[in-house]
């Protein structure tokens, strides 16, 4: 295509150095000036193919010599990752948009879990999980809840949740099973007191506690600070 550009060129400048003296029409000149941006068009959308293809800018330029002509080619993953599938054997015949290779990074996974029903005021989008290998159960991979399904399972009465978890060592494979725990928070104690019974003392919130020893009264400490004052923070 290049050498059909070269010699269209060339026809191209000839009529138009011909026109200027008037040895041939205009209309001549209209044509192959036509001719010439149509080649042109035709060279750029070929060189676009290639390079969709999976060819560099590099490996295209170089086929501009014959001697660079080859049947094998090298086309580079647009991403890096492990291939996950292969539909395809040396020798087959392939068509345009035919899947032939599966290429995953696997440095990150999802794993998808079931949340039960009861949970489901309880997890949200950024709550911590912790992922657990059936064959490695002291070793916890951590991660977050990147995304819960709105819909519920009419059978099981569960949705899916989405845990982002790294996976730099490799340890988590596809397919396999695991455990997942989701950290809310709910297990740890608290304590829980009237609003009315938070009062101002000194600038500090404070909390009345009765104890034992004085049942609720001051009487005797007017030195310190009463053993049934307990600050809040």
């Amino acid at each position: 295509m290049r050498a059909t550009l070269e010699a269209d060129r060339q026809r191209f400048e000839r009529t138009r150095q011909l026109a200027e003296v008037g040895a041939t029409s205009r209309r001549e000149l209209e044509e192959v000036t036509a001719m010439h941006h149509a080649h042109e068009t035709e060279l750029a959308a070929a060189r676009q193919r290639l390079l969709l293809l999976g060819l560099s800018v590099e490996r295209v330029g170089k086929l501009e010599t014959a001697s660079q002509v080859v049947s094998d080619l090298t086309v580079t993953s647009p991403a890096a990752g492990v291939i996950v599938t292969r539909s395809v054997n040396p020798g087959q015949v392939v068509t345009a948009g035919q899947e032939l290779f599966v290429v995953t990074d696997l440095a990150t996974v999802w794993v998808i879990g079931d949340l039960y029903e009861k949970d489901f005021g309880s997890v949200r989008i950024g709550t911590p999980a912790s992922v657990t290998v059936p064959s490695m159960r002291s070793q916890s991979i951590h991660g977050r809840v990147a995304y819960v399904d709105p819909r519920v399972d009419p059978v099981t009465r569960t949705a899916k949740i989405r845990i982002e978890i790294p996976n730099r060592d490799g340890v988590l494979k596809l397919g396999m099973f695991v455990e997942v725990t989701c950290t809310t928070g709910e297990g740890a104690r608290r304590i829980l007191i009237p609003r009315a019974a938070v009062q101002s003392l000194g600038g500090h919130s404070v909390v009345y506690v009765a104890t034992e020893d004085e049942g609720g009264s001051s009487s005797g400490r007017s030195n310190s600070e009463p053993s049934w004052v307990r600050r809040s923070r």
